[in-house]
């Protein structure tokens, strides 16, 4: 029977109801099996029937209990062909000898070369192509209608291979949902986010593709599509060596079938990497030239090492230009026969220092290198400006942040062009002092600047490590893609490079970043990874560590069962440490990690653990484990009810934070835990538990200003400076699933407690939900405010973009500047009654030059000559250096910048451009303003450099959160200026022009606010 030759559709209705002679059913249903219309009509008629009940059918259910007759056959063959379908339909539907999916699906898909998706015009030309995209249609169709965990998996794989990886993802995660023990789905489910991956350049999607595929595997350890999308997303992910073992793994399950031919290929394309890693380590070659050739060459005055670091030297110059080695030689060479000895002396001083250094012996390191670097500037050499970058490496690990980053932004200012590697490390070691102050705008240009030179040295292991690094900026700033992007290239060049020190210190990064974000099934899935790219070269302390981290991370997940296993390994690990210190760090660990599993069901043992952890910590003085252990305990002590010992350990867990280097949101001790602000968040809301407003207020503080416990206000002192001022202040606290706000006037103070996620919270900020913001910040406090003359918020990270003075109360239909003005602080302790007279007669005003980074200001000159006017005695600079400014500046009662920020380009991120110099908030900061003035920077989202100027001295900087148009920006600050010359302090300045663009029907007034450290005096004008 051909398809020409359908049967007639009463044969077909005759088939489903059983009334088909044996001899023709065989023939029948082989037609059926091949012809899509038939069997869309045979299960038509099936349905059909199904709803008759006459007495013939009743009897033929009587006659097929009684024997088998062809009825029973039909329906057997129906059953059959529908449980086929709907997979086994794309499955046949494949064209021959074509793989639509590089990952491996499950339903028996036949293997074939992967050449890239099938491109719509060939797809029209392949009747066989079009036919499965018409079969996946009707699958899909199918799952808007079922929506059992099979349909949604059907679906997913129909949607993988006609080219439509992201609506696969949404099906299979719909399946997995429904079905969370089906292997076969949490491996499509990897199949899929891979394709997605790099369908659509979301390598995001990698290391969760990752996780279902570890997921699949822990349902069903020996899954052969599962171990294979495992290693070819490791692969993917630059991984080399692990995929390669993953390879391994899968040929264990598949030694034969063509899927495991393409599996040896993979392997050996892999083992022809690791043998082609191409020329000698250019990084090592040039350190320890620097360092211990030319140390060598001072202790013993050799002729042979100075000519190997003249070599050395030589080679660099020819291969990228780095010429610094070569200078330094040349310098020994060109020296007087006493400078020859300065010289050996300062070179002998280095290598010392850098021994010191090395040792984490910080005082000697620091003499060492300071005797070396004048010994050097004395000799002519430029090895003095490598002696000076460990210098300042050395003030940042004894906590000199601020220290440090003025001594490498000096040095940077210093390098000639041609020292390419120095300068890398210089932006390098200067982004670190960024990140720790959590300014990750300011540190992604160093890093990838630092990551071009070395990249332009060809020095690998560098070059790939700053690589992660760039990747934990650019996640930390909300770029997931561009992130992972950058994160496989790292992985790519650390496995390629072959020294493998520091493949696993990245691996252990991206875990962090991931922790840090909240994705635990994610960090899990990549510690997994590092523990196998560690395993290699680490010791049983290194191996036990990981361990103790991998434990931690299955206790947050839930996973008991793979907590203790970990914990059963890291503890036999821990054991065979062979020095006796190391050991006892590693059983501290021990005790920590097995404590945090036993919180909830055995607190009274956690707390004993805990209690010896803390011991052996303190007695190795390993202090930075400490904060982790005292929020164990306190958990521990909650869930007996013993709240007092809480609120003890939660203090002296953040003291401890507080006296180490560690800043909030840095990594603290294991890492896994997120101490850096669970503390802070657990100190709250235990206080506010407890009604203790004022120690509510005081860790929030602390977690904003990281002052002295001395510097922290209380409530009382808060209310006392608040004095006669009828300002209000409004802290917002964002704690993990909740929205805590603290409203403080000079007679009264009041919480509001909301359950409300950080991610609601972000969610509202990017919709400018301002009326639902009034409701929940406001709103509560509406009796309070009253009489209220100035409100000044303090808002945590997530709220920054706010526009505050925006929020529309919904009941009045007015917006919240039309009741009061609305200022900001960066914290309520910085918060200090006025003692600045209110004399603004002496303006500064500065035009930042029209070059590339201020580019389309041809008003600006114009600007500042009209607001010049407003003042009895006025001082212009145009095309302003930043030396002129700093001469100008402390004169002034009123300071105005006109121009832009730079923010992309460069050296250092957000930053003013003062006659093509780029100068930061730190810059900033550096300059003392004694006259307190206030500071108006008339330039496109400015505000993130105020706290530079607050720091200087000024009482109040103007500024905008948004970018606002030229013309609109120039009426503002018009009018602002105007308000402030006549004797407005600047809340109220702010709040007329606000007032007056809002009577003007113009929206840019909501980018504008004020940043103060001042509380206004009672009489204002």
């Amino acid at each position: 029977m051909t398809k020409s030759a359908c049967p007639p559709t009463e044969i077909l209705a005759m088939f489903a109801d059983g009334r088909i002679p044996r001899s023709e059913v065989a023939p029948l249903v082989a037609h059926i099996d091949e012809c899509e219309d038939c069997m869309a009509t045979l299960e038509a008629a099936n349905e059909t029937l199904a709803t008759v009940r006459t007495p013939f059918r009743a009897r033929w259910w009587m006659a097929a209990a009684a024997a088998l007759i062809a009825g029973v056959v039909s329906l057997f063959v129906i059953n059959q062909l529908r449980a086929r379908s709907p997979m086994d339909r794309l499955v046949r539907l494949m064209p021959a000898g074509i793989r639509l999916s590089e990952a491996r699906l499950s339903g028996g898909f036949a293997w074939a070369a992967y050449r890239g998706p099938m491109r719509a015009e060939n797809a029209d030309d392949d009747p066989q192509h079009m036919q499965l995209i018409g079969a996946a249609g009707e699958i899909v169709a199918n799952a808007d209608r079922d929506h059992s965990a099979d349909a949604q998996q059907a679906a997913g794989v129909a949607l993988v291979v006609t080219d439509r990886p992201l609506q696969a993802v949404a099906r299979l995660r719909t399946a997995v949902q429904a079905s969370p023990n089906d292997a076969a789905a949490w491996s499509d489910l990897a199949a899929a986010q891979y394709a997605a991956a790099l369908r659509l350049s979301r390598p995001s999607l990698l290391p969760e593709a990752l996780v279902s595929a570890d997921r699949a595997l822990r349902i069903d350890a020996r899954s052969p599509e599962a171990r294979f999308n495992r290693a070819l997303i490791l692969e993917r992910l630059g991984l080399a060596q692990e995929a390669r073992a993953a390879w391994q793994h899968y040929l264990e399950v598949d030694s034969s079938s063509p899927w495991a031919a393409e599996a040896r290929d993979r392997m050996k394309k892999i083992e022809q990497g690791a043998d082609n890693r191409g020329a000698p380590d250019a990084q090592r070659t040039r350190a320890y030239a620097e360092v211990e050739t030319l140390g060598r060459w001072a202790e013993s005055n050799s002729a042979h090492e100075l000519s190997s670091a003249r070599t050395i030297g030589d080679a660099l110059i020819r291969r990228s230009g780095e010429s610094l080695l070569r200078e330094a030689v040349r310098a020994i060479d060109d020296a007087t026969p006493s400078q020859r000895a300065i010289l050996a002396e300062a070179h002998a001083a280095y290598r010392r220092g850098r021994i010191a250094y090395s040792r984490n012996q910080l005082d000697v390191a620091r003499t060492e290198l300071a005797r070396a670097a004048e010994g050097f500037e004395e000799g002519g050499s430029p090895m003095r400006f490598v002696a000076r970058y460990y210098a300042a490496n050395v003030r940042f690990d004894q906590n000199d942040v601020d220290g440090a980053s003025h001594a490498l932004e000096v040095l940077l200012g210093e390098l000639h062009p041609s020292y390419i590697a120095l300068a890398a490390q210089v932006r390098w070691e200067l982004a670190l002092c960024l990140m720790v102050e959590g300014d990750w705008s300011g540190a992604l240009p160093l890093l990838e600047a630092s990551r071009d030179g070395f990249r332009r040295l060809e020095e690998h292991n560098h070059h790939g490590f700053l690589e992660s690094l760039v990747a934990d900026a650019l996640l930390s700033l909300g770029r997931p893609d561009e992130a992972w992007s950058a994160r496989t290239r790292a992985f790519a060049l650390l496995s390629a490079d072959g020294r493998g020190d520091r493949l696993p210190v990245c691996m252990q990064a991206a875990v962090q970043m991931e922790l840090r974000s909240g994705r635990l099934e994610t960090a899990r899935a990549l510690m997994d990874v590092e523990r196998s790219a560690g395993r290699a070269i680490a010791s049983d302390f290194v191996a036990a560590d990981a361990l103790i981290r991998s434990a931690l991370i299955n206790t947050r997940i839930g996973d008991v069962e793979a907590a203790r296993a970990s914990l059963r390994e890291a503890e036999a690990a821990s054991v065979r440490v062979a020095d006796p210190s190391m050991r006892e760090l590693a059983r501290a660990h021990v005790q920590l990690a097995t404590a945090a599993g036993l919180v909830s069901s055995d607190s009274a043992r956690a707390e004993n653990l805990l209690g010896h952890a803390i011991e052996l910590y303190r007695a190795s003085d390993r202090t930075v484990f400490l904060p982790e252990c005292h929020l164990l305990r306190a958990r521990a002590e909650l869930h007996r009810g013993d709240r007092d010992a809480a609120a003890r350990d939660l203090d002296e867990g953040v003291a401890m934070l507080e006296r180490s280097r560690v800043r909030v949101g840095g990594v603290v001790g294991t890492g896994v835990l997120d101490a850096g602000e669970a503390l802070f968040d657990e100190a709250i809301r235990l206080s506010l538990d407890r009604s203790d407003v004022s120690a509510a207020l005081a860790y929030s503080e602390r977690s904003r200003t990281q002052l002295r416990n001395d510097g922290i206000v209380t409530v009382p002192q808060l209310q006392t400076r608040l004095g006669t001022s009828g300002a209000a202040i409004l802290q917002l606290i964002a704690l993990p699933n909740e929205l805590v706000a603290i409203c403080v006037t000079a007679r009264d103070a009041q919480v509001k407690r909301q359950p409300l996620a950080r991610e609601a919270i972000e969610s509202l900020v990017k919709r400018e939900a301002l009326a639902e913001w009034y409701d929940l910040a406001i709103r509560p406090f509406d009796a309070m405010l009253a009489g209220a003359r100035e409100l000044i918020v303090v808002a945590d990270r997530p709220m920054d973009a706010v526009p505050f003075a925006a929020l529309y109360n919904s009941a009045t239909h007015q917006y919240l500047v039309q009741r009061m003005p609305v200022s900001r602080a960066m914290s309520a302790s910085a918060l200090h009654p006025s003692t600045v007279d209110a004399e603004k007669g002496s303006l500064l005003a500065v035009a930042l030059p029209s070059g590339e980074a201020n580019a389309g200001l041809p008003e600006t000159s114009r600007e500042v000559a009209g607001i010049a006017r407003l003042y009895p005695n006025a001082v212009t600079i145009e095309d302003a250096s930043f030396a002129a400014f700093n001469d100008a500046a402390p004169r002034a009662n009123v300071i105005h910048i006109a121009g832009h920020t730079q923010r992309t380009t460069g050296d250092a991120g957000s930053a003013l451009v003062f006659a093509r110099e780029r100068v930061t908030w730190s810059a900033i900061a550096s300059h003392a303003l004694p006259r307190a003035p206030i500071v108006v920077l008339a330039a496109c989202e400015s505000l993130a450099l105020g706290h530079g100027f607050l720091a200087a001295g000024a009482t109040d900087v103007i500024g905008t959160l948004t970018p606002v148009a030229d013309a609109d920006a120039r009426e503002l600050f018009q009018s602002i200026h105007h308000h402030l010359a006549a004797g407005a302090i600047p809340a109220v300045a702010v709040q007329q022009a606000q007032l007056e663009a809002l009577a003007r029907h113009s929206s840019a007034w909501r980018a504008v606010t004020s940043l103060t450290r001042s509380i206004p005096k009672g009489e204002r004008t």
